[in-house]
């Protein structure tokens, strides 16, 4: 990864890009006597419009548990493909607190990007979000930084996560050709692309043969306006290629 494009906004979309990290929590004590000792859980990630973590959690997990009596947690995410050399690749950490957001739209946001979790949103699994604090990434040997949380985060886009929903059902049901075209010109294998969810870097397609992708943007929106304009303008250049 070279230093001009370490970015907030790249390191975001490549941050939305990612479905799946490891969440380190403090354990309590158990009766095994692993209190304050970091604990690891593997778990699916979703990102809100800010970028930060969404996460669905059972009740009757360790790392839950652990989040209920201190909420402070780090998020650990490859953004590489397993390199060859495996500390080459790009990876990040979340640094921030813990809550429950009990929040549809959220929910929601969670359950577009892994379907597969729906089943388990109905017994005790509830949504979870990590306030970001501080980020670090390392982008390889020697290619490493912090960032505070305001600095790494996306600004709020007045209106965007309240249209939502309504632009993703119209994209896939009226403009699943210009998906189509879109994921061709990012050189994403064929199939039924659906758009799932967008923020203001950009936006996420799944296809169920070949899973999550991420389509960014040339620059971070800043009025929720601008996704109209935006959406066509990248259709007619996916199907102009």
């Amino acid at each position: 990864m070279n230093a001009p494009v370490i970015t907030p906004f790249f390191l975001r979309n490549r941050l939305r890009g990612c479905d799946r990290a490891v969440l380190a929590t403090l354990a309590h004590d158990d009766g095994r006597g692993i209190t304050g000792y970091p604990a690891g859980a593997l778990t699916l990630a979703s990102f809100d419009h800010a970028g930060q973590p969404l996460l669905l959690l059972s009740a009757l997990a360790h790392h839950r548990k652990n989040l209920e009596r201190d909420p402070r947690a780090s998020l650990h995410v490859e953004l590489d493909a397993p390199p060859r050399e495996p500390l080459s690749g790009a990876r990040l950490v979340l640094f921030g607190q813990a809550a429950r957001v009990d929040a549809a739209a959220l929910l929601a946001r969670i359950l577009r990007r892994h379907p597969e979790a729906e089943r388990y949103a109905a017994l005790d699994f509830h949504p979870f979000r990590l306030v970001v604090e501080r980020v670090h990434v390392n982008g390889g040997y020697g290619a490493a930084r912090w960032w505070r949380g305001a600095e790494f985060l996306a600004a709020e886009v007045d209106g965007l996560a309240a249209l939502e929903a309504d632009a993703l059902a119209h994209m896939n049901a009226d403009h699943a050709d210009a998906l189509a075209a879109i994921a061709r010109h990012a050189g994403l294998p064929g199939g039924d692309w659906r758009m799932t969810g967008l923020d203001p870097d950009g936006f996420d397609l799944c296809n169920r043969n070949a899973g999550l992708a991420r389509i960014a943007y040339a620059e971070a929106m800043s009025a929720s306006a601008q996704l109209r304009p935006w959406l066509v303008a990248l259709a007619r250049a996916a199907r102009g290629a």
